[in-house]
């Protein structure tokens, strides 16, 4: 028995031997050989900067090389372009500069470790400011308001843009004793030179400091343009020429004591106006208007006697006041008053070319007492709100269609036929007078060649 088993033991132990090298052998054939993976980066995110692109590669932000430890890496690789760039140990973030093509670049960048075994990588792709970039941003050309002895450059929509954004600005210019004078400015709407000889031509050197933007968005670094902008300034004569007048609205005379009411629009750099006035004496009164008043009062006013008005300017950054001359008014204070008036039954509509009237006086077209209103334009101009007297809206009973309000001044001239333009033809206004003790306005208002309508407007 014991013979057997050794027998049976031997053969077992000879057949194991026998095959256990080809086992090996084959496991060894078919099995690849060991992959190493290195710790790999978190993101890349791209910076735009001037020639150059940052890289933030790690969600924890920007980490000193010493202190960065991704697994068993011990370098940073950055590839783009074909060509590859070792770095000096492992990095959370890249500064890539020397890119000074407006283009596309695509950079990888991933880690290895001691025996060259390679992270998986990280890609990004931008486009750099260039050098290029940065010598097509310009400056907007301001409005300049030009004085005697100052100019002054206003960027309405301010400097900064889609395009960049202002920071300061340094700028330089020869003064009226031929100085070099400099300056520096935050004020990315406005800036006023001052100093300056009346008349005279020259310009203003500007250096902006901005950063400029790709996408609308902010860029890593700061640039600057250069600029210069031309300027003529006018005369004092040539200043106050250019410069309009507050405008009178209405004058209004009831005895001697008169009332003058002036528009509202205030013209650039106006500072105040001045009426004089002759008095019942003989003497005359001054009177300073400022901006904000609209009405006056005059007392004592020689009836049928004319006015005068001047008008003083103060130009950016000037102190003095520079005043126009003395203007006289073409009128005297108007005894016309404004409001409701009522059409005379013996108002008319005759033919223009002939004279002959068009139906006997008084018309039934002006018999039902018709009104109208009057409305000062501005200084010895009106506007009546039907030019016909309710001819048509009323006698004819053709409704509003047919209402025509005009605008005329008393020297015959025809502003406006609202509405602009009146549909029927038109030709002018003459105004035959104002009654001033029967409170009575007469016009003739002509129509397209053929009628001419006289109109008699009682004020009620």
């Amino acid at each position: 028995m014991k013979r057997i088993f050794c027998i049976v033991y031997i053969a077992f132990s000879l057949t194991f031997l026998s095959c256990s090298g080809d086992i090996f052998d084959s496991i060894k054939e078919h099995a690849s050989e060991e992959k190493v993976y290195v710790g790999k980066f978190d993101k890349a995110e791209a910076l735009v900067g001037i020639n150059r692109l940052e890289i933030d590669l790690m969600n924890a932000g920007r980490i000193p090389n010493d202190k960065v430890n991704i697994g068993k890496a011990v370098q940073t690789i950055v590839e783009y372009d074909g060509k590859t760039y070792p770095c000096e140990g492992v990095l959370s973030w890249l500064n890539i500069t020397g890119l000074t093509e407006p283009r596309l670049y695509r950079i990888t960048v991933y880690n290895v470790d001691e025996f060259g075994n390679k992270s998986l990588p990280v890609e990004v792709a931008a486009i750099p400011f260039t050098d290029e970039d940065v010598a097509a941003l310009v400056v907007p050309m301001p409005q300049k308001l030009l004085a005697p002895a100052s100019v002054q450059f206003n960027w309405n929509n301010g400097l900064s843009s889609n395009f960049l954004d202002f920071y300061e600005m340094d700028y330089s210019y020869t003064d009226a004793q031929g100085k070099l004078q400099t300056g520096k400015s935050t004020d990315d709407k406005s800036l006023l030179i001052l100093d300056l000889a009346a008349g005279s031509a020259g310009k203003v050197n500007l250096r902006l400091k901005v950063v400029p933007k790709q996408n609308n968005i902010a860029i890593l670094d700061t640039a600057y343009i250069e600029s210069s902008i031309d300027y003529q300034l006018p005369t004092i004569e040539q200043y106050l020429n250019a410069r309009d007048n507050r405008k009178i609205k209405n004058t209004y005379r009831e005895g001697t004591n008169a009332t003058v009411t002036w528009i509202d629009d205030i013209p650039d750099h106006l500072v105040i106006s001045e009426l004089m006035y002759q008095t019942t004496s003989g003497t005359f009164n001054t009177l300073i208007i400022e901006n904000s008043t609209t009405e006056i009062e005059c007392p004592d006013a020689q009836p049928e006697a004319l006015y005068k008005t001047r008008f003083g300017y103060v130009p950016p950054g000037a102190v003095d006041t520079l005043y126009k001359d003395w203007i006289t008014s073409k009128y005297p204070f108007l005894t016309i008053p404004l409001g409701t008036y009522k059409v005379d039954p013996l108002s008319y509509r005759y033919y223009e070319a002939t004279g002959e009237l068009t139906a006997e006086i008084p018309q039934s077209e002006y018999a039902g007492g018709t009104k109208v209103t009057l409305e000062a334009v501005e200084e010895a101009a009106y506007r009546v709100s039907d030019l016909f007297g309710g001819f048509y809206e009323y006698g004819r009973g053709l409704g509003i269609a047919y209402r025509c309000w005009g605008d005329f001044t008393l020297d015959d001239v025809l502003l406006a036929a609202l509405p602009d333009p009146w549909p029927y033809g038109w030709n002018t206004v003459d105004v035959i007078g104002w009654d001033l003790a029967s409170k009575t306005f007469t016009i003739d208002v002509y129509w397209d060649g053929s009628y001419v309508f006289r109109l008699k407007l009682v004020k009620e």
